[in-house]
């Protein structure tokens, strides 16, 4: 079901509710009209799988590297968590 939701492009296409709706779980306190992505990095061995925000993409419109954005997204909450 993941994978019917699974974004081609950059931009979100769907919303947290429609992601939520279908299926698929994760937390976040956003809104559930902000937009939302599923985003499907295949490895050698293995799929991960990550749920892209509006600040995935923005990160995107400077770098269009899907891995650039997820670095920048992962550094962040590890130096977040840190501090925290």
């Amino acid at each position: 079901m993941i994978k019917e939701y699974a974004s081609k492009g950059l931009k979100p296409k769907f919303t947290i509710a429609e992601l939520k709706k279908a299926g698929v779980n994760f937390n976040t306190t956003l809104n559930e009209k902000s937009p939302a992505q599923i985003i499907e990095l295949e490895g050698d061995n293995l799929t991960e799988t990550y749920i892209g925000f509006h600040n995935f993409y923005v990160i995107t419109t400077y770098n269009r590297n899907v891995m650039y954005a997820l670095s920048v997204i992962l550094l962040g909450q590890k130096i977040q968590s840190t501090v925290n």
